[in-house]
């Protein structure tokens, strides 16, 4: 997958993320803050997935890409007409080439005093940016603890067993849940009844409706 950031005017909005394609070849864009040097401007995080690059044998992962056309000759059937996908990718000073990895989930993410947490603890495909929101939280559990165990060693080993096991199991959970790939699966069969001419059912409208309510941060 190719990623970037960079800074441009506001789309929709100004709050929603954006996933478009199917399991091949898909889109994530979504703004992150606004520029610190413009309050008509953005900072956009933009995720580029390509599936069988690493077959191709064209891909350094970890590399620095120089040329956007390598990101954009995958998305010449894009037409978002929200949004200038190909503007925003070639207008990204950095890109980058990253690959799809994760780990099984571990047996235990502490010994003594010492614990892992976020990415270190439990990698995992970057599905619904559940690795960067389940870091948080494990950031918030393990800071509450120790905010009461005191100074003492045995306090403090106590707290971080308590953390792996409330942490643990929930994450483990997901990182299953991330390999499901269900986001993906979605946009395909969306796909599909589209080529097929298949409609969605009207039972499923208020179902949407609710939905699209839900996905519209802090409105109703």
């Amino acid at each position: 997958m190719f990623r970037g950031v960079t800074t441009s005017a506001p789309f929709l909005d100004g709050e929603t993320m954006i996933l478009s394609g199917n399991s091949q070849l898909k889109l994530v864009i979504y703004p992150i803050q606004w520029s610190e040097s413009s309050s008509a401007l953005q900072l956009i995080n933009w995720v580029a997935e390509v599936d069988g690059l690493s077959d191709a044998g064209e891909i350094n992962y970890g590399a620095k890409i120089d040329d956007a056309e390598q990101v954009l000759k995958h998305f010449v059937r894009f037409d978002l007409p929200f949004l200038n996908h190909a503007q925003l990718i070639k207008s990204t000073r950095h890109i980058f080439v990253w690959p799809m990895v994760d780990c099984d989930p571990l047996a235990s993410w502490v010994q003594g005093r010492v614990a892992l947490l976020g990415d270190a603890a439990h990698p995992m495909y970057p599905i619904g940016s559940n690795g960067g929101s389940t870091a948080i939280q494990d950031a918030a559990a393990i800071a509450e603890l120790l905010s009461t165990a005191g100074s003492d060693g045995p306090g403090i080993e106590a707290a971080l067993v308590e953390y792996q096991q409330q942490r643990l199991p929930v994450v483990s959970d997901v990182q299953h849940a991330c390999r499901l790939m269900l986001p993906e699966k979605v946009m395909d069969e969306v796909e599909h009844r589209v080529a097929r001419g298949t409609t969605i059912p009207a039972r499923y409208g208020e179902n949407l409706q609710i939905a699209l309510r839900l996905a519209q941060k802090g409105r109703t």
